[in-house]
């Protein structure tokens, strides 16, 4: 019976982000989370320091200049 549950545990939390730090998260999630709030009007310049930093990683440099 435990290892029944051990299996059940493990289908449950396989995806869990258990010790992730925000550097192990998915860049293009990040990304795309920003480009909607751009896109849905907000000024490029009320986004925070990490926001920045996830949009020069996808976008390079030139990120504020695109059209999204």
């Amino acid at each position: 019976q435990l290892a029944a549950y051990e299996k059940k545990g493990e289908l449950y939390f396989k995806d869990a982000p258990f010790g992730k730090t925000p550097a192990a998260f998915d860049l293009a999630e990040a990304a795309a989370y920003v480009e909607v709030a751009l896109r849905s009007g907000l000024d490029p310049g009320a986004l925070n320091d990490t926001e920045r930093q996830v949009m020069r990683a996808v976008h390079g440099d030139g990120w504020e200049s695109l059209e999204l």
